[in-house]
């Protein structure tokens, strides 16, 4: 079985790239958790970032994506940090542009840093 704080970001990073369905989904898998781990946390803030963005309140997914990539940043989990933080850069582009801007540059230098390109195309 893979350790939960190995699996649990990831479906957090499912919910932000799928959308509204599979952030449910996740919120609901994470609810059940046998325990809430600072990841679950996290993950179920990126879900509930998701459901908030789908529903149209912005500032509220904003907040929520940069309270998910300052816990992880806080874990020194560096690589879910990021991802995090680019699924944050659309609405900080629409709530602070200039934190949208600070965001992408420290994604693209991590995205190239590390031959990740791909994460340069996150919602």
């Amino acid at each position: 079985m893979i350790p939960f704080a190995e699996w649990v970001p990831a479906v957090g990073h499912v919910a932000g790239v799928l959308g509204a369905d599979a952030a449910r989904l996740v919120r609901e898998m994470l609810d059940r958790a046998p325990r809430m781990t600072p990841w679950a946390r996290a993950a179920r803030q990126v879900a509930e970032a998701t459901l908030a963005r789908h529903a149209g309140d912005v500032p509220t997914a904003t907040d929520l994506l940069r309270s998910a990539a300052a816990s992880y940043a806080q874990m020194t989990d560096v690589t879910d940090e990021i991802i995090t933080m680019a699924l944050a850069i659309g609405p900080l582009a629409e709530t602070d542009p200039s934190a949208a801007t600070v965001a992408r540059a420290r994604l693209h230098e991590f995205a190239t840093r590390h031959h990740a390109p791909t994460l340069l195309r996150l919602p």
